[in-house]
């Protein structure tokens, strides 16, 4: 996701035939501009809320409703890039202990460091304009990182929920991988569908389907997707040609099918937990399957011929992607921290267009310089010297 860091492959990697080192830049640019849309959407619906519009510009303003689906990209990005050290062996060199510990290292002091600033300013928040006081359950549980399981806890630093899931993913990393090595690349894709399938079941039976978009359960799916992109993109046997041969008609018919769902089941007038938040298990799905095959497509093309690679591969969209998951955990408190000053000073109190207006303005640099110095403080002395896993 966000957290992992860019994706490379060591030279002395042994591989199953003779592989050309990948350039994979693009998917620091990938990250960077998914991480860049959920900046956006948040901002846009902090003031707006999450209703679509009909009145202009509510096309416009409605298309910035769905930040949601950059996470499932995120997690496919994660598959991709924790398997990519290992494709070939398909197993971790170190064992699964080694691999826990330096995902633990990697990702939980940034994510305690982004919780307690949140906690901070929703004190502040409760200080200064009422609402609800710091629950001691609420601290836990979120300190846990069980905000997914216990969605009504997630009060602090909502977008985190998706770093709770992803944590508890990794946990079945070495036995995606066991089931990946003894029978390859379908069989994963079904466990991952059938025990992400089994979990949303489980959760609309034990929950309610209002509470499941903080759950996630098919996020098993895309996950796995994520680990057999990483075997499409470095395998030169000949059943790796011939998936990779079917692979731009898969994006294709993915992004055909999400435009399709989106279309039947859009953020109405009345919110998203109308239509939206129901189907998301079938939208995050078929976002996963274009967005792992569309991975593997842009890791095997060259550089100087695929125009979207040199895209995603724009300087300042990969220093964004670098930073990715420091700009994740921090950019929603900050923004309620805006909001609260904007709503408070004599000139922005008195018009709510002009503090949205002032928020657009100046949200987005101020949410990236933020979250760059977070970074550097409490993201990057933790990032491994090595890249892989």
């Amino acid at each position: 996701m966000l957290d992992t860091p860019p994706a490379s492959v060591p030279r002395t990697a042994p591989l199953t035939a003779p592989a050309t080192r990948l350039h994979l830049d693009f998917l620091d640019g990938v990250r960077g501009l998914a991480a860049f849309s959920v900046v956006v959407h948040h901002l846009y619906t902090s003031r707006m809320g999450m209703s679509a519009r009909s009145q202009w510009p509510g096309d416009l303003g409605n298309s910035l409703l769905y930040g949601h689906l950059a996470v499932g990209v995120f997690l496919v990005i994660s598959g991709f890039c924790l398997a990519l050290p290992v494709a070939s062996s398909r197993q971790l060199a170190r064992g699964s202990l080694a691999f826990y510990g330096k995902r633990a290292r990697r990702i939980l002091p940034p994510f305690l460091m982004a919780l307690l600033g949140s906690i901070a300013i929703y004190w502040l928040r409760h200080r200064f304009a009422g609402g609800d006081s710091i629950s001691a359950k609420n601290v836990v549980l979120n300190a846990l990182l069980l905000q997914d399981v216990f969605p009504n806890s997630n009060v602090f630093n909502v977008p985190l929920w998706s770093v709770a899931v992803e944590w508890k993913i990794y946990f079945l990393f070495p036995a995606f991988l066991w089931v990946w090595r003894r029978f390859g690349n379908a069989a994963l894709i079904g466990v991952g569908t059938l025990a992400g399938a089994a979990g949303t079941l489980l959760w609309a039976e034990i929950d309610s389907v209002r509470t499941w978009g903080h759950s996630c359960p098919w996020f098993l799916c895309l996950f796995s997707l994520g680990v057999v992109a990483a075997g499409l993109a470095r395998s030169e046997t000949e059943k790796a040609v011939q998936w990779r041969a079917r692979l731009p008609l898969t994006a294709l018919v993915g992004a055909i099918v999400v435009a399709a769902l989106l279309w039947q089941f859009p953020v109405t007038g009345r919110g998203e937990f109308e239509l939206f938040v129901p189907a998301l298990p079938f939208i995050d799905t078929a976002m996963g399957v274009a967005a792992a095959a569309m991975m593997v497509i842009l890791a095997r093309a060259p550089h100087e011929t695929s125009v979207l690679k040199r895209s995603l591969e724009w300087r300042p969209l990969v220093g964004l992607g670098t930073f990715a998951y420091s700009l994740y955990l921090t950019h929603l408190p900050l923004i309620r921290l805006l909001n609260f000053v904007l709503d408070r000073a004599p000139i922005t109190r008195s018009s709510s267009s002009l503090a949205t207006m002032v928020l657009a303005v100046i949200g987005v640099p101020f949410l990236i310089g933020a979250a760059f110095v977070f970074f550097v403080a409490f993201e990057r002395p933790f990032l491994s010297r090595r890249s892989g896993t």
